[in-house]
C-alpha cells in the first residue's frame, strides 16, 4: 500500500511541476505566491468537515502552524523555481532534499540509518546530479541558474517541512491537518502575494487563473495522500518518493513541451530507478525484521508471565 501512495506522491509531483511550467511556457505568465496561498485557502474550506475539528494538543497546534509556513515558503521557492527553470531541473534539484531529511530526523527526531540505506540514499542523489549536469535542455527556461538557486533553497526547507509534518500528522487524519496548517500560511501568503503581484491580477489571463486553479486541487490532494504515507513510513521515504517524479517529469516534458532529451541521459535515470527501488526494497526488509523480531519477543514475555503465574500457583 505503501508503495502506490509513493508512486502516487511521484506523479502527482510531477503534474504540479508541469502545471506550474505550463503558465509560464504557453502564456508567459506567472503567480507563484498567489497559486500557493489559492492552495492553502482551498485547504481552509475543509474546516466545514468535523474531523478537522478534533482535539488537539498544544504542540500539534504550533506542529500545524509551522508546517503551514514551511510548506509555503517551499512552495513559494519551488514555484520561483518553476518559473525561471525548466521542470526537470527543479525536481532533480528537489532530490537533494532526501540527505537534509536524513540530517533533520536525526536532529529532531533521533532517528538512526544504517551504512546501507545512507548509501542508497546518497546514490539516488548522486544520479539525480548527473541528470541535472547532463540535462541542457532548457525548454520554457527564462533564467535556468536563478530558478535552481531558488529550487536549492526550496528543497531545504521541503526536507524540514517534511520532517515537522512527520512529526504533526501523528494521531490525526488529512482533513484535520490539511485545513489546520491553513491558517497561518494563508495569512503570510495573503500579504506576500497582495504586496507583489496584486497589480498582476487584471492583466492574467482566464487560462493561467485556470491552471492556477488546478494547481491549487493538485496540492490539496497531493497533501492528503502525503500525509497517509508519512503516517505509514518517514520523512525520508516522503523525499525519495519526489526523486522518482524526476521520471515521470522526463516523459511529460517530451509529450507536453516537446523537449528533445539527449539519448544517453537514459542512464542516470536507470540508475536513479535502481537505487531507490533498492532502498524501498531494502527498507521494506528491516521494517519487517523488525517486527517479526517483536513479535517473537512479545510471545517470549508472555510464556515467561504464563512461567511465573503458574509457579505463583503451585507455591500456593
Amino acid at each position: 500500500m505503501q508503495h502506490i501512495l509513493g508512486q502516487s506522491i511521484a506523479l502527482l509531483n510531477a503534474l504540479i511541476g508541469a502545471t506550474l511550467q505550463s503558465t509560464q511556457y504557453f502564456y508567459g505568465q506567472s503567480l507563484p505566491f498567489t497559486a500557493a496561498t489559492l492552495f492553502f485557502v482551498l485547504s481552509l474550506l475543509l474546516f466545514a468537515f468535523k474531523s478537522s475539528r478534533q482535539k488537539r494538543s498544544k504542540r500539534q497546534q504550533i506542529l500545524f502552524l509551522s508546517c503551514g509556513i514551511l510548506d509555503f515558503s517551499a512552495n513559494c521557492f519551488l514555484n520561483l523555481g518553476f518559473k525561471f527553470s525548466n521542470v526537470a531541473s527543479v525536481l532533480l534539484l528537489l532530490s537533494l532534499s532526501t540527505p537534509f531529511a536524513m540530517v533533520f530526523t536525526r536532529i529532531l527526531i533521533g532517528q538512526k540509518y544504517d551504512w546501507q540505506r545512507i548509501l542508497l540514499a546518497v546514490l539516488s542523489v548522486g544520479f539525480g546530479i548527473i541528470y541535472v549536469l547532463l540535462d541542457t535542455e532548457t525548454a520554457g527556461a527564462k533564467n535556468i541558474i536563478l530558478g535552481d538557486i531558488f529550487a536549492f533553497v526550496g528543497c531545504i526547507l521541503y526536507a524540514l517541512g517534511s520532517v515537522i509534518n512527520q512529526m504533526g500528522c501523528e494521531g490525526v487524519d488529512s482533513v484535520c491537518f490539511l485545513a489546520n496548517m491553513a491558517p497561518g500560511a494563508v495569512i503570510v501568503g495573503s500579504v506576500i502575494s497582495g504586496v507583489s503581484e496584486y497589480n498582476l491580477f487584471q492583466t492574467i489571463k482566464w487560462q493561467t487563473w485556470l491552471l492556477i486553479l488546478a494547481y491549487a486541487v493538485e496540492m490539496m490532494i497531493f497533501y492528503y495522500i502525503t500525509v497517509l504515507l508519512l503516517q505509514k513510513t518517514a520523512a525520508v521515504y516522503f523525499n525519495l518518493c519526489l526523486l522518482v517524479s524526476n521520471v515521470y517529469s522526463f516523459v511529460i516534458a517530451i509529450f507536453l513541451f516537446k523537449t528533445t532529451p539527449k539519448w544517453y541521459i537514459i542512464f542516470p535515470i536507470i540508475g536513479l530507478l535502481a537505487c531507490t527501488i533498492l532502498y524501498f526494497w531494502y527498507d521494506d526488509k528491516v521494517n519487517k525484521k523488525f517486527l517479526k523480531d517483536n513479535e517473537i519477543l512479545q510471545q517470549h514475555s508472555y510464556q515467561s508471565l504464563n512461567i511465573d503465574v503458574q509457579e505463583q500457583v503451585n507455591e500456593n
